[in-house]
């Protein structure tokens, strides 16, 4: 449990750094400040490196390029997206373009989403759309192999009560590691439960959560 709440959650007290944390990053670009050659900002979600050193303009640029920017006498190169790509579902769930427009986001950035993470009363609500009006045909298709499963736009759609109701992610599964810092430690301790036929068994587990990818990881969102 508490590494589905870390996953799906942002900043976890001595613990792991989740999906939330890369749902929007804070721009450490600063105006009229003399930069260095291969200092780095963020700025616009994404990550740039300084290629020409300079000083950076009065007022922040305009446009954030996917190239190089030029900022006051100082040049920048793009390097990476550096949160997850924001798609906006609208008001309620509706329709599978949202879906589509995730799919087609991750595939820009050579990512292929292999599944959506969605909370029950999301999926539920995806789970009773129809076609159109009128018809009793599920907008959302079952999977032949597992009748339980259901797959938007094509991909499988799996659900967990620790994803955020109204935030539904779109996970490429080579843009996501689970990274152990160290092995299980076990503690066991006979005495705790003296008066019963029970030990106490502690385990301890380091481990953080690598994006390299974050631009290609989508999070479909309502509109709040």
């Amino acid at each position: 449990k508490r590494v589905d709440t870390a996953f799906f959650g942002s900043t976890t007290t001595n613990g792991p750094d989740g999906l939330e944390s890369i749902a929007s990053v804070t721009d450490t670009w600063a105006a009229s400040t003399e930069y260095s050659l291969g200092d780095r900002i963020f700025a616009d979600g994404k990550l740039y490196q300084c290629t020409t050193a300079g000083t950076s303009g009065e007022t922040e640029p305009v446009t954030w390029s996917t190239a190089t920017v030029e900022d006051g006498t100082a040049v920048w190169t793009f390097l990476m997206h550096a949160q997850a790509n924001a798609v906006d579902a609208g008001a309620a769930w509706a329709d599978m373009d949202p879906f589509n427009e995730a799919i087609y986001a991750a595939e820009g950035l050579g990512e292929t989403l292999g599944v959506f993470c969605a909370n029950p009363a999301d999926a539920l609500a995806l789970a009773v759309l129809k076609e159109s009006t009128g018809s009793n045909r599920d907008l959302l298709q079952p999977d032949p192999t597992q009748p339980t499963r259901r797959i938007p736009a094509g991909v499988p759609l799996v659900v967990s009560s620790y994803v955020p109701e109204g935030v539904i992610w779109g996970i490429p599964r080579s843009s996501v590691y689970t990274i152990m810092r160290e092995d299980t430690s076990l503690a066991i301790d006979k005495s705790r439960y003296f008066e019963k036929d029970s030990i106490g068994i502690r385990a301890t587990m380091r481990m953080v959560f690598g994006f390299p990818n974050p631009g290609a990881i989508q999070r479909i969102a309502l509109s709040s």
